[in-house]
């Protein structure tokens, strides 16, 4: 029997929380770009997410010293994080690689849009018609710093094949978003993401050995290295268990929206380090993307109970 929630929670820490997720991710837009001048994507990948995971256990292993899950939820989580962690990472990689920035932007801001309808027609969430007006809001917001930015949007063979793709990714984050969900009733954030990504970086190693065996270890910088570091402690650590805390506490659709304030953060930051330019456009893409964010964010929504939720594992 689902229940009436008219009420959202109140705008507070879990809020600074999924704020502070997308700081992280924006900075990780920066910070990334030399390393992929030396390691190959793949390569990149594995050695965040090996830091990840060895950062994530020691913080279970600290704070609840409970590694237990049952059998049915393992194949669950095993599930999860072969969707948000081996097939999203390989589609987003491999999108950004054959489109441009400005299309990628664009078809990751559309995970709002996927966690909505995936919510809606598997009858764990509803959003009321505010919230997607909000959702489009944030769209037109996004679409407004790509173009604003100067950031090339293109139509070709090549970039119609990685834009696919990274729409495609766009679909995995959305669903895992909300495979999550159903755990996190019985599970803390730290426990669901530390299981989530050590099950999908198995995976995603051994289809990246290849590459790990072909990449030149002996010349890569102290700043790549700082660049592995600070995407495995801030995007991956904090930023994944920062956003499964996100859907525990919002639901999916309305956590989801918080990422379209990735562009603006790592504007915002491109601003400060890189001395890039910041137009009219761009901050009127800004200031959109925040009214389409609250308008998600408090609107009210039909839901089913937790406990009806972790039945459907």
């Amino acid at each position: 029997m689902s229940r009436e929630n008219p009420a959202p929670p109140r705008f507070g820490l879990v809020d600074l929380a999924l704020i502070g997720v997308t700081t992280a991710w924006g900075g990780n837009m920066i910070v990334i770009k030399s390393a992929l001048a030396e390691m190959h994507p793949l390569a990149f990948n594995v050695c965040r997410f090996v830091l990840a995971v060895g950062l994530m256990w020691s913080l279970l292993a600290l704070r609840e010293r409970d590694f237990s899950v049952s059998p049915r939820e393992f194949r669950w989580l095993l599930l999860t994080g072969l969707v948000g962690n081996t097939v999203y990472q390989l589609f987003f990689i491999n999108g950004i690689n054959l489109s441009t920035a400005g299309n990628t932007a664009f078809m990751v801001a559309t995970a709002p849009v996927w966690v909505a309808l995936i919510a809606g027609l598997s009858r764990t969430e509803f959003l009321y018609p505010r919230g997607w007006v909000g959702i489009a809001v944030c769209l037109f917001g996004v679409t407004l710093i790509i173009f604003g930015s100067g950031q090339r949007v293109a139509l070709g063979e090549i970039s119609v094949r990685g834009d696919l793709l990274t729409l495609a990714g766009a679909f995995c984050w959305a669903s895992y978003t909300l495979m999550a969900r159903p755990i996190l009733v019985d599970h803390s954030p730290l426990k669901v993401t530390t299981y989530a990504m050590t099950l999908g970086l198995i995976p995603f190693t051994v289809i990246s050995l290849p590459t790990l065996l072909a990449q030149d270890w002996t010349n890569i910088s102290g700043a790549s290295w700082f660049a592995v570091a600070y995407s495995g402690v801030f995007a991956l650590t904090l930023g994944y268990v920062g956003w499964s805390w996100g859907v525990r506490m919002l639901g999916g659709t309305r956590t989801a929206v918080y990422n379209n304030l990735t562009p603006v953060v790592a504007g915002a930051l491109g601003w400060i380090f890189l001395r890039e330019s910041w137009t009219p456009l761009r901050f009127l893409g800004a200031a959109t993307i925040l009214v389409g964010l609250y308008l998600v964010r408090s609107t009210p929504r039909l839901r089913k109970s937790p406990e009806e939720i972790g039945r459907r594992i």
